[in-house]
């Protein structure tokens, strides 16, 4: 029959190891916990469905913002030196999202990565402009942006024009001057 082992000849567990005290049984599985509980959390973000994905980002609100020019829910999508993101950039130049060539979508092959499409959300905006008589012309510019799941927020998803908002480096605002 086996006996049970005790804490004293398991280092770490509140015993002496080589002539060193260790830490308590208790903070030892506190410490423990704590680091299982912490990558529990990023894997249950980054292993998030696209439903969910879009749901947390507001995909689909996005969406039909683009549609019927909500600025108001533009302002969480990434363009450096505006307060209120591409919203922002859109007034400050006058530029709409073309309705008919602006779309959202989430989907398994969505996102164009250096190693191949991967499942993510996209947003892309045709700029345009607004005539007298209402129709948009367009501005021959699509940024388009990505966000993966267990992402916090949007990159440029294969689009230089929004690597070039991202970045803030004057690039998109000088094809508006």
């Amino acid at each position: 029959m086996l006996s049970p082992i005790k804490s004293e000849h398991l280092p770490g567990l509140g015993g002496h190891s080589r002539g060193h005290r260790t830490a308590p049984a208790s903070l030892v599985t506190r410490l423990a916990l704590s680091t299982m509980v912490c990558l529990w959390a990023s894997t249950a973000i980054a292993g998030e469905t696209l439903e969910a994905l879009g749901d947390r980002m507001k995909i689909y609100e996005i969406g039909a913002a683009l549609q019927n020019g909500d600025f108001a829910k533009l302002r969480g999508i990434p363009v450096k030196g505006y307060k209120d993101g591409l919203a922002g950039f859109m007034r400050a130049f006058e530029l709409y999202p073309s309705p008919s060539h602006s779309f959202v979508t989430c989907a398994g092959d969505a996102l164009a990565t250096p190693s191949g499409p991967r499942g993510g959300c996209i947003v892309s905006v045709k700029l345009a402009r607004k005539s007298v008589d209402g129709r948009f012309r367009d501005t021959g510019i699509r940024m388009e942006y990505g966000v993966a799941p267990g992402a916090r927020a949007f990159t440029s998803n294969n689009s230089a024009y929004a690597e070039h908002a991202i970045r803030g480096d004057g690039a998109l605002e000088a094809q508006f001057l």
